[in-house]
């Protein structure tokens, strides 16, 4: 029982940052609590986490998905903004899931070198950190909403967070830093970070444990403790992104995200 809230706990927390929460499960679970299942099975574990952080941000961010099924229900009442948003998320939903299925089909790119990987991520933590800097020293916070969803952004981000899905990777740290150099604020690029994902979270974790989903145990337990913090991580987290500036907030997820890099080298 102590475990599940443990891992859940930290699923909760990591699922909303640049360090990676199938990682951190994944250490945790072997360095923490000596697991010995197979690969496959920790992979299956960390998915399940995922319907709890899954079903936080359906929830708190359940008023924008309102909005998009009333748009696809009726779009010739739909306001621009909604109907922006909607082209945006069927632009990354298609390129993403296109991505993904290519990936598949590469066992090079599906299982390259962790320290290919490292590098990928030294340099979008590198890019958050530039891009943070220059942000704070112009102290020109006007800048940052001039990012909109629209079709080009969607095809930009799709490829970037189709990307993002080799092993290893930061999804969040990745579109987060995209979105920014497309001029989004850190409120708004944390929000369609999130909602961006949602559709392949989701559905990569009920594919994956629907045996899980029709049993009982204590796996179950795990994934409340995932919802539950999750929630309460999100909503601190999208709370602090409308406080800080948006130079602080990318050279804090930049400095989080080389902290992850140098964990990994050193485990």
């Amino acid at each position: 029982m102590f475990e599940q809230i443990v891992l859940g706990t930290i699923q909760g927390i990591t699922e909303w940052t640049p360090l990676g929460s199938r990682a951190c499960v994944l250490a945790a679970k072997v360095h923490l609590f000596s697991s010995t299942e197979s690969l496959n099975a920790l992979v299956r574990y960390t998915l399940f986490l995922h319907l709890g952080t899954g079903l936080a941000a359906l929830i708190y961010f359940r008023r924008d998905l309102g909005c998009l099924f009333r748009t696809i229900c009726s779009p010739q009442n739909a306001e621009p903004p909604e109907r922006n948003l909607l082209v945006f998320l069927t632009v990354t939903t298609l390129l993403t899931g296109a991505g993904q299925w290519l990936i598949g089909l590469s066992p090079v790119l599906a299982y390259s070198a962790p320290q290919a990987k490292a590098a990928v991520n030294s340099l979008i933590a590198a890019l958050l950190l530039a891009a943070g800097w220059r942000r704070k020293r112009s102290a020109d916070e006007a800048v940052s909403v001039a990012g909109q969803p629209s079709a080009v952004n969607g095809l930009l981000l799709g490829l970037t967070q189709a990307l993002s899905y080799l092993p290893g990777l930061s999804r969040t740290g990745l579109t987060v830093a995209a979105l920014s150099a497309r001029n989004f604020n850190a409120e708004a690029a944390l929000r369609l970070s999130f909602l961006m994902d949602l559709p392949f979270v989701l559905n990569n974790s009920l594919l994956r444990n629907h045996r899980a989903l029709l049993s009982p145990g204590s796996h179950w337990l795990g994934m409340l403790s995932a919802f539950i913090i999750g929630l309460v991580a999100l909503a601190g987290l999208m709370r602090l992104a409308r406080r800080i500036s948006p130079g602080a907030f990318l050279l804090a997820f930049g400095a989080l995200l080389a902290l992850g890099v140098v964990t990994a080298l050193l485990d």
